[in-house]
């Protein structure tokens, strides 16, 4: 309806799909931009699962080892590996909406009814698909990006506008009040038309920044040591958003803390090869 909120999402995968999906459901018009032509980001290929707390699979199989859990103990967990440098009140959040982010999922027709305990948790809360019938995994992140992707695009246009291979260029900002206030985005299309695309809120889900490895690149400014190891990240992945975001005026974070994981599978025709997929 006319006066509806406008949301702009930048980035489509899951993090934007989700989130682009939530606001529909709170009645807004949505636009969603993805630099690429197909939506899914990284995210199509994770293969591990999503951790929770307190759903009916959680608390069952929690039951069945004889343990406890609780949402305190989720956070304290998370909040011990990050070792003093994590956001308590985000921690808390997190851990007490996690069970609401699997019925989520679960909703999109994802089951997520096989837990496992893995690494730094007191219990099992590591949430994943059921095998396929001959016993083999299932591709979890593909399999929910796929079911997030077809809920999405059967959205009434009239609500929704997706934009694929047109790229977030800046934040448009205006000053009020002596404070910066987003009010929208500058994109542009693969044909290199620019556009302007105002909104009441704008979300960034763009994703990581290790698959740059430029002289000016995040990589280099923040973990240098690690700019030769190959990664897992999509030739996307180069920190648009949160190049954005600090030219608006937002501090980062933690921009050190990059995972490295000890495996991926080698291609042997290409061993040398600076992306590669994760071996879990």
């Amino acid at each position: 309806a006319d006066g509806a909120p406008r949301v702009v999402v930048v980035g489509g995968g899951l993090a934007g799909l989700s989130a682009a999906l939530e606001a529909l459901a709170g009645g807004a018009h949505v636009t969603l931009v993805e630099k690429e032509a197909r939506l899914g980001g990284n995210s199509a290929k994770a293969t591990s699962g999503i951790n929770a707390v307190g759903d009916d699979a959680q608390v069952a199989a929690v039951k069945a080892r004889g343990l406890t859990d609780s949402v305190e103990m989720f956070a304290e967990d998370t909040m011990s590996s990050a070792r003093g440098e994590a956001d308590a009140e985000l921690v808390r959040l997190l851990a007490a909406e996690s069970a609401a982010a699997v019925a989520f999922v679960e909703r999109h027709g994802v089951s997520l009814s096989v837990l496992s305990q893995l690494g730094g948790h007191r219990a099992p809360r590591t949430h994943r698909e059921p095998p396929k019938e001959d016993g083999r995994p299932r591709p979890i992140g593909f399999d929910i990006v796929t079911a997030l992707k077809e809920a999405l695009l059967a959205t009434p246009t009239s609500h929704l506008n997706v934009l694929t291979s047109t790229e977030v260029t800046s934040l448009t900002t205006l000053n009020r009040g002596g404070r910066l206030r987003v009010v929208g985005v500058d994109a542009r299309a693969a044909d290199n038309t620019l556009m302007g695309l105002d909104a009441d809120a704008v979300i960034l889900a763009t994703g990581g920044f290790c698959a740059d490895r430029s002289p000016g690149s995040l990589l280099k400014q923040y973990a240098p040591d690690l700019v030769s190891l190959p990664t897992t990240n999509g030739a996307w992945a180069t920190g648009d958003g949160m190049r954005m975001a600090q030219d608006a005026g937002a501090a980062l974070v933690s921009m050190h803390r990059v995972q490295v994981h000890p495996t991926a599978f080698v291609d042997p025709k290409d061993p040398d090869a600076l992306t590669k997929f994760l071996a879990p």
